[in-house]
């Protein structure tokens, strides 16, 4: 899915100026769909923690199935690791007794 960015006038003015191929750029500009997922383990604990993006499209499709997924037992979650965004968008930090990959499989592609 293709989409144009709306960019407040004074940072288009500002960054055309700097980038003349700026207009192309914006033209090109993806709006994200789907959650993005990493699982990140600790240095020196080993311990594994799973990290969403929700971006704002995803959120507004799907809103009902996420608050049924973040109010499973089996997702850990703390307030320190939620992150929300201007744009309506969040991420956050989990941790599960379970496999973190499906976990987030049971998000997108709930049976």
């Amino acid at each position: 899915m293709k989409a144009c960015v709306i960019v407040p006038q004074f940072i288009y003015h500002k960054l055309s100026k700097s980038h003349k191929y700026f207009d192309k750029v914006i033209a090109m500009a993806e709006v994200l769909n789907e959650p993005q997922f990493q699982i990140l383990t600790h240095p020196k604990t080993g311990v594994k923690t799973g990290r969403i993006y929700f971006p704002a499209l995803f959120l507004s499709d799907n809103y009902e199935s996420i608050i049924k997924w973040l109010q499973r037992q089996e997702i850990h979650f703390c307030e320190q690791g939620l992150k929300q965004y201007g744009d309506g968008s969040f991420r956050l930090y989990f941790r599960t007794n379970n496999s973190l990959e499906t976990e987030y499989l049971q998000l997108v592609k709930p049976h």
